[in-house]
Parts: C-alpha cells; sequence; structure tokens
C-alpha cells in the first residue's frame, strides 16, 4: 500500500487522529484519516495529541472534548504498534519516461 500521507510504498492502516485547541469561547480543530505508514502514524500521532495536552483544555466545549480526542489518538496509536516498519531508503513512487510510455 501506499501512505496517504507521505507517498511511500509500505505497510499501512487506516486511522484517523483529532487535535483539539481551546479557546475561552472558541476552540480550532483538525484532524487526519486515511490510510498511513507506520512513520506518520507516529509522527501525527504525538504532535496531535501533545497539542491537546497543552492546549486542548483552554475552551469550556473544549474542556469536555479533549480527553476523548487523547484516548482515540492513543488508542489507535498503540493498536498500530504491531506494524512492520517503513523499509529502509523508501521513497515515493516515481513515474518514469518509460512507464508514460506504457500508459
Amino acid at each position: 500500500m501506499i501512505c496517504q500521507a507521505c507517498g511511500v510504498e509500505a505497510p499501512t492502516k487506516h486511522v484517523a487522529f483529532y487535535q483539539n485547541i481551546g479557546a475561552l469561547i472558541m476552540r480550532f480543530s483538525k484532524h487526519i484519516e486515511g490510510d498511513l505508514c507506520k512513520s506518520c502514524i507516529h509522527k501525527y500521532c504525538w504532535r496531535f495529541t501533545l497539542t491537546n495536552a497543552f492546549l486542548g483544555w483552554w475552551g469550556v466545549i473544549s474542556f469536555i472534548v479533549t480527553p476523548f480526542f487523547i484516548l482515540n489518538n492513543v488508542g489507535r496509536y498503540v493498536f498500530c504498534l504491531g506494524m512492520r516498519p517503513v523499509p529502509p531508503g523508501a521513497t515515493p513512487p516515481e513515474l518514469t519516461d518509460e512507464a508514460i510510455g506504457k500508459l
């Protein structure tokens, strides 16, 4: 499979990670969902979860939803720990002139 975040050909799993930033009466949320490789799962899980942990609590609604986002992110991350790692030196596939000719 091909990772939908970085484009590398590696084993993937379908995951969804959520981020929330609370701002008293507003909130800013972001998410990523798709078939991701182990490297991207690690990167996005911890980026989003740490943002939630430090900036997610500072609003009324955010105070309620942030713990669920953190549990979701960590739970999905733990579920993916058994994945095979991305092969060393893996790069996104490239379209060569030969492949274009065959198309």
